[in-house]
């Protein structure tokens, strides 16, 4: 009986290692795989970064012409390719080639002036219509600063006072 004890615990044995063995071996035979999704969304983002003011100063009426006085607009659009526009202003009944300062005590009154994209006064920078030009970029040198320059019209003959305009400054992209 002694013999056959030792026989069976030899076999038990061996059988143990022979299962340890074949189940490390069948779990690194496997090559599992899953998958994730990487994404991403881009905005683009422009930025008027600067503007200067056009201050033509104290002028004597009537005016008989103003000099160019010179102001500029400093974009940021990273990427993108872009237009500048200018508007009209808010002065009643505005356009782009004649755009109104309003007098500051009599709203009636108001200075005739344009803002050209050259200092001769040749091209009116406005939005592209109505004889207008405008400017762009495609957004590779940032920041970017276009000039323009204002002039006020001669022949005009207005009252005494203070006059003002906004001129709002936009980017389409």
């Amino acid at each position: 009986m002694y013999k056959r004890t030792i026989g069976s615990f030899t076999l038990a044995t061996a059988l143990f290692v022979v299962l340890l063995t074949s189940a490390v071996l069948t779990r690194a035979a496997g090559t599992p795989t899953g998958q994730f999704i990487v994404q991403a969304t881009v905005n683009l983002s422009c930025s008027v970064k600067a503007t200067t003011n056009i201050n033509f100063g104290t002028i004597q009426s009537p005016i008989v012409a103003s000099e160019a006085i010179p102001g500029s607009v400093t974009v940021d659009c990273p990427g993108a390719l872009f237009w500048v526009f200018l508007g009209k202003g808010r002065g009643v009944g505005a356009t782009f080639a004649q755009r109104k300062m309003t007098s500051s005590s009599n709203p009636t009154e108001t200075l005739i002036y344009s803002l050209y994209m050259d200092a001769q006064g040749t091209t009116v920078w406005g939005d592209g219509s109505d004889g207008s030009g405008n400017d762009g970029d495609s957004g590779l040198t940032l920041p970017r600063t276009f000039s323009f320059w204002g002039i006020i019209a001669g022949g005009q003959a207005p009252a005494a006072g203070s006059y003002q305009d906004t001129i709002v400054v936009t980017v389409s992209f």
